[in-house]
């Protein structure tokens, strides 16, 4: 759903129109909300992007539209849509942070990190304590597509050559032995 129609259908749900503005910082607030649930960051959209959509699929984009409107109706005093409209974003969150596929640049959480490329750079220092270069399960991304030619050692990833503002994103599984007492590893 493109940002023209997510305002639209605010507008439809509220039976009103409300600014442009702040629709698109409810639809912005609700989007966010989302990510935090399903451990992700994704960009804002501005009246600008009116022709642009948020960067998760389509199926959950009534989401942030459930929240702008439950705002609109908070403000409106009418609370009681707007406790209907909240509870139907939250059941869409939820349903959201066990269906979505988030694309790896967009992950968050303590088993991923990005980096952004500079000029003439080639190694990437993951400096998370999840990430244990003993198991070598890590996962990495150029601008969200997959790549297997980088070499790992230590906390360091080496790719070749990149192009300057080339986002690199690392994802790894996270060791319970690693990280939650008891420390198995220790022998106890």
């Amino acid at each position: 759903m493109l940002l023209s129609e997510m305002i639209e259908t605010v507008n439809g749900l509220v039976d009103d129109v409300a600014d442009n503005t702040d629709i698109i910082l409810w639809l912005n607030e609700g989007k966010n909300e989302m990510a935090v649930e399903a451990e992700a960051r994704f960009p804002s959209l501005t009246l600008s992007d009116i022709g642009k959509s948020f960067a998760f699929d389509d199926r959950f984009h009534m989401g942030p539209v459930y929240y702008a409107a439950s705002k609109y109706k908070e403000q409106d005093s009418s609370l009681d849509e707007a406790v209907n409209f909240y509870n139907q974003f939250d059941l869409l969150k939820k349903n959201f942070a066990l269906k979505a596929d988030i694309a790896p640049q967009f992950r968050e959480g303590s088993n991923v990190q990005h980096f952004t490329a500079a000029l003439g750079q080639t190694d990437f220092i993951i400096t998370k304590e999840s990430y244990s270069p003993r198991y070598g399960d890590v996962k990495v991304y150029i601008n969200g597509v997959p790549t297997y030619d980088f070499t790992s050692m230590d906390n360091t990833i080496t790719l070749p050559s990149l192009t300057t503002g080339d986002m690199v994103s690392c994802i790894w599984e996270e060791h319970a032995d690693m990280v939650d007492p008891p420390y198995n590893w220790w022998g106890w």
